[in-house]
């Protein structure tokens, strides 16, 4: 699943962005990444984080505004700027979600069952 997260023009000046739009897989994330989220930012004098990347994930869904600054942030690292967590702000003014096409898999099986090997 990829997450585009449309950056705005004076965001692109300011932190150096050349594209309009940045992208992050919400289940592509470093183990420095994940570390980062589980110690926390300071975000305005607020500590910041979350138990597991799971956690920032299921945030994300309910819209956690902090989720939504994380994937930004992602989005930025996978675009080459590298601004730390707690300092960067910007402003998100649209998204696209772009799911990973589902195999139907084998007729009549249940497609969440687990493969097993004998």
């Amino acid at each position: 699943m990829k997450i585009r997260i449309r950056v705005t023009d004076a965001d692109r000046e300011r932190l150096g962005v050349e594209q309009e739009w940045v992208e992050a897989d919400p289940y592509s994330l470093s183990l420095n990444e994940t570390i980062v989220l589980q110690k926390g930012v300071e975000v305005e004098g607020v500590i910041c984080s979350y138990d597991s990347a799971n956690a920032w994930r299921n945030a994300l869904s309910a819209d956690d505004s902090f989720a939504w600054k994380v994937l930004f942030w992602l989005g930025l690292r996978r675009a080459g700027i590298k601004a730390p967590l707690g300092e960067f702000d910007a402003t998100i003014i649209g998204w696209e979600q772009e799911s990973d096409p589902v195999d139907p898999g084998e007729p009549g099986k249940d497609p969440s069952t687990p493969e097993t090997t004998s």
